[in-house]
């Protein structure tokens, strides 16, 4: 899959979606590949779960004025595009100011380094759709999967995580390309077993690999 995923953030010029069931790994499947690429892409990685905190009144993650100005300026921090200021710009407004330094990043990036572009993860942009659904409000990773999937921007890769059964409403009828995460197979089970227990008789491995159904939380709890 780490292969597949690669492939697809290189070649193709639309939003890439990485789904699975819920404790599969896909938050840490992002983690381990935002490291990976880290030689190879500027990488920002927005987790709009944070811990469950996207039900907070007092969060607004899914927000456009909270998620995309906070992805924005961990650019500007590294010197890659001018920052983003708090304020009351409409949705519109900030999605355009997104788009350019987001355009300023990629040429940064292309006048000044080796590196490919930028890479935005967004891990967990379903709960960001469901808490914007549940407010009235809008979810910014759909906003700028529409915005980046109608209008590509040379330089910026778009990679976004959500459970399998509600990917289709974050996607609604944008173009992107998908890749599935699977569970553990009964190797890959009894390597991630043996890691962490050393006195697991093969009764109790047939009981973890036929209860578990390859689902990493499962297994960890």
């Amino acid at each position: 899959v780490n292969v597949q995923v690669s492939d697809l953030l290189r070649k193709s010029n639309v939003p890439v979606f990485l789904c699975a069931d819920g404790g599969v790994g896909k938050t840490v499947f992002v983690q381990t590949l935002a490291s990976e690429w880290a030689d190879k892409f500027e990488v920002v990685v927005f987790d709009c779960f944070g811990g469950g905190a996207y039900r907070s009144e007092d969060q607004g993650r899914h927000l456009p004025k909270v998620g995309l100005l906070q992805i924005v300026n961990e650019l500007a921090a590294r010197g890659l595009c001018d920052p983003m200021l708090p304020g009351d710009n409409d949705t519109l407004g900030i999605i355009k100011a997104t788009r350019k330094r987001l355009d300023q990043a990629g040429k940064t990036i292309a006048a000044q380094s080796k590196k490919l572009g930028v890479l935005v993860v967004i891990d967990a942009a379903d709960n960001a759709h469901i808490e914007a659904s549940n407010r009235n409000e809008d979810a910014f990773p759909k906003l700028l999967l529409s915005s980046l999937g109608r209008r590509p921007i040379p330089g910026v890769k778009l990679l976004l995580t959500a459970r399998t059964h509600r990917m289709s409403d974050v996607v609604g009828r944008e173009d992107i390309v998908s890749c599935e995460l699977p569970p553990f197979n009964a190797s890959e089970i009894e390597q991630f077993v043996g890691d962490r227990r050393q006195d697991v008789s093969s009764v109790e491995m047939a009981r973890a690999i036929a209860r578990s159904g390859g689902n990493a939380r499962v297994l960890d709890y």
